[in-house]
């Protein structure tokens, strides 16, 4: 017969690095040749195995007479086997106590010669061996060959299965002989001769509430349930296991195939309870799923959002205790001392909310750094934007990231864009009407309400001068068209008259794993780049964001990620989408601030939902340091 056999083989340092699961360790190696012996070409050299056995266990630091099993080469010939055996007794008998035998088998038993695969295939039983603690017979062995005298060796055949005993050493040899001479030996051990290297186990306390996800994958949807049987069943039975191992085991050390659930849960208790939901059709909030997935754009967008006032409180103010926050905040501090003289780290130490919210300059720097800290955090967990995408001071944020602006001219940017804001007293609405609907009551006012944001098809921004809005709120009464006051604040000029020198900003045009995609259009409805828009030029320039995500979706991108602190520029993605007829892809629209979780479940929550629709999330980055479980097939 002929064979095959496949192994992976990597060092030490880094399987153990990557919590793989390790069957055994190579020690020590040899290989020699018999040389000319006098007795014919298909002839073994007892004396080289001898020599080879030897060196084998030298190189490995180890006495012959510590190894317990040898996984022989078995040639089945009286002159081979004698020679063999012979070679092996002398190698390992010098120095091991009287009685303590040698155990030897030949996989040859089990399968017969695989010719140039005989030597891998006694590998793999060795391992084996080593990784189930088991020494396995070799099959239709009854005595020794009559040229072999057994009572002079300290090796017998292994005629029975039995555990390894807790008194021997985990170590095995398996030799390999060649027909023209050649020799090898290799020298196994088991990983726990190697456990005070390990890692610790991932025994680490987890925060309080903090969401797990567990991913299952299949080739078809009832394969799918039926996995999530098979894994029910084993968790019901090992309850020893750590729920962060069996995360790390079905996602790091998983393929993921087509169709998709993604289970979210705090617990061991709680996975149980969501797998079985699953696996008997039943519906769960937590349960993500996708009964047919096609091919998925790779492409992920981050939408940076603008700010607005009153955005920061309590619960994001705690947030820059996050070690990415206070990163990103010490790194832009020290840029803007260099501007402006004065520290930031003071007032955030204060936590003195008033100070920053009637301060229009710190308020907008303080939500670029949260930006930034947010987008970090996405990066971190391996969630790896291939687009930028800016609304209004959004785009200074993804200009910056994509390393087309340096710091200290993205908070100059900040800062000439925080004064034009200033100019007109106006407030600000979002109204639920087309653009056709609402032009219809605009052509009344000339000019003194406008529409200052394409938001989505059914969503506009207007802005309306004071002494209007108690006319226009009439107007829409009577049309009957839902609106929203977003806030009271100043309206949005791009009349920068304090800049002296446009060409002060520092443009760094560097490659970049992100294309960057502004919102802003001309008086011709033409997107322009933030360094193209003219910052001395007296009107208001417009955001058309619904164009730029039509264009984006066209263009194949369907998984969206709202950087910043509400949910407002996702419901306008939501509603672009439900506006597309005959959609063949399911699209994912996240917001980063879920208000009734915490940032870190919001972003867990999310990274469920894009491995659902088939996006490729990178798990090495979620489950770092788990401990391998073999899980169900």
């Amino acid at each position: 017969g002929e064979g095959a056999g496949v192994v992976i083989l990597k060092s030490l340092e880094k399987a153990l690095e990557d919590r793989n699961e390790i069957w055994a360790v190579i020690s020590g190696t040899a290989v020699n040749h018999g040389g000319r012996n006098g007795r014919g070409f298909t002839y073994p050299n007892s004396e080289a195995q001898q020599s080879l056995l030897k060196s084998a266990y030298k190189n490995a630091n180890i006495l012959p007479s510590e190894v317990h099993y040898i996984e022989a080469h078995g040639t089945a010939t009286p002159i081979g086997d004698e020679i063999e055996l012979t070679g092996i007794n002398q190698a390992i008998s010098e120095g091991r106590a009287e009685g303590d035998i040698c155990k030897i088998g030949s996989v040859k038993t089990n399968i017969g010669h695989l010719e140039y695969a005989a030597g891998i295939a006694a590998f793999i039983k060795a391992c084996l061996m080593l990784k189930n603690k088991e020494l396995v017979p070799s099959l239709n062995y009854h005595i020794f060959n009559k040229n072999a005298v057994q009572k002079k060796l300290c090796i017998r055949v292994q005629t029975v299965l039995e555990r390894w005993p807790d008194d021997k050493n985990l170590i095995a040899g398996v030799s390999s002989f060649g027909i023209g001479g050649s020799n090898a030996h290799i020298v196994l051990e088991s990983i726990e001769n190697f456990i005070s290297d390990l890692p610790r186990d991932n025994n680490q306390e987890r925060t309080i509430n903090e969401l797990y996800v567990f991913p299952i994958s299949s080739n078809d949807s009832v394969a799918l349930r039926e996995n999530a049987k098979k894994y029910l069943q084993f968790i019901q039975q090992n309850d020893d296991m750590n729920l962060y191992d069996i995360c790390f085991s079905a996602s790091v050390h998983r393929n993921h195939l087509k169709h998709r659930a993604a289970i979210l849960c705090q617990n061991k208790q709680e996975l149980v309870l969501k797998l079985n939901k699953f696996a008997n059709n039943q519906s769960d909030s937590c349960v993500l799923s996708s009964s047919i997935i096609n091919t998925q754009s790779r492409d992920l967008v981050f939408v940076f959002s603008d700010c607005r006032r009153k955005w920061l409180d309590e619960k994001t103010l705690l947030l820059f205790n996050k070690l990415q926050f206070l990163e990103v905040l010490n790194e832009v501090d020290a840029v803007y001392q260099s501007i402006y003289g004065k520290s930031m780290l003071l007032i955030r130490n204060e936590k003195d909310f008033e100070i920053i919210e009637t301060d229009p300059l710190l308020t907008n720097i303080y939500y670029f750094i949260y930006q930034i800290a947010l987008y970090r955090i996405w990066k971190e967990k391996g969630v790896n934007p291939t687009r930028l995408v800016g609304y209004r001071q959004g785009e200074i944020v993804a200009e910056y990231l994509a390393g087309r602006l340096t710091l200290d001219s993205a908070i100059r940017l900040i800062e000439y864009y925080t004064k034009a804001q200033s100019e007109i007293s106006c407030k600000i609405f979002n109204i639920m009407a087309t653009i056709d609907e609402l032009n219809e009551i605009l052509i009344n006012y000339n000019e003194k309400v406008f529409i200052t944001a394409v938001n989505s098809p059914n969503i506009q921004e207007v802005t309306v001068r004071n002494e209007y809005v108690e006319e226009f709120i009439k107007d829409l009464d009577s049309k009957q068209f839902y609106y929203k006051e977003l806030m009271d604040r100043p309206q949005e000029t791009k009349n920068l008259h304090s800049i002296k020198d446009k060409n002060a900003l520092k443009i760094r045009v560097e490659k970049s794993n992100s294309k960057v995609y502004c919102t802003t259009v001309n008086q011709r409805g033409e997107f322009v780049d933030i360094f193209m828009q003219n910052w001395e030029e007296r009107r208001i320039q417009t955001t058309h964001f619904s164009k730029r995500i039509y264009e984006l979706v066209k263009d194949g991108c369907y998984n969206f990620v709202e950087i910043g602190s509400d949910a407002l520029l996702s419901f306008y993605i939501s509603d672009i989408f439900q506006s597309i007829p005959s959609r063949t892809e399911r699209e994912v629209v996240i917001s980063s601030n879920r208000r009734e979780t915490s940032l870190d479940n919001s972003v867990i929550r999310a990274i469920a939902e894009l491995y659902a629709v088939g996006y490729p999330i990178d798990w090495t980055s979620i489950y770092k340091d788990g401990k391998y479980i073999k899980m169900p097939s």
